[in-house]
């Protein structure tokens, strides 16, 4: 697991993942910012392999699980007890692509899974458009 620096000059939110799934949104400097994701493991409870923030967004991050899921959270969005509901967006060879159905938006609010092995690490092109991943 690791941890991020924002795009962002007033703020330094790190986004810490842990061994059991959950995911830590805090900021060092100003002390006021500090969120919990996952928090009752009830989204996933496998360990956070990589975590990073979607290119040019400072309120949207990516998280994947050894499960083999990849999620999308909005930093400034609640993560509730219960985990939202999906329903297919699309679907490929090898992947599904789930988004929230649930209004309004719950985190995580979309949830991809991937050949369905670990995601070890995932990162973006250049150009922010499209995402590798690594897995076993």
């Amino acid at each position: 697991p690791g941890c991020l620096r924002s795009e962002s000059d007033d703020v330094i939110p790190l986004l810490v993942g842990f061994t059991g799934g959950q995911v830590h949104l805090i900021d060092p400097v100003h002390k006021e910012l500090s969120r919990l994701f996952n928090e009752e493991r009830m989204i996933d409870k496998t360990r956070v392999t990589c975590i990073k923030w979607a290119p040019g967004r400072a309120d949207m991050f990516l998280v994947s699980h050894a499960s083999g899921q990849l999620y999308t959270y909005l930093a400034d969005t609640e993560c509730p007890v219960l985990p939202p509901q999906y329903q297919v967006a699309r679907v490929g060879e090898g992947y599904s692509h789930h988004t929230c159905k649930t209004k309004p938006l719950r985190n995580p609010i979309a949830r991809t899974s991937i050949n369905g092995s670990s995601i070890n690490e995932f990162a973006f092109s250049p150009c922010g458009e499209y995402l590798a991943t690594v897995s076993q």
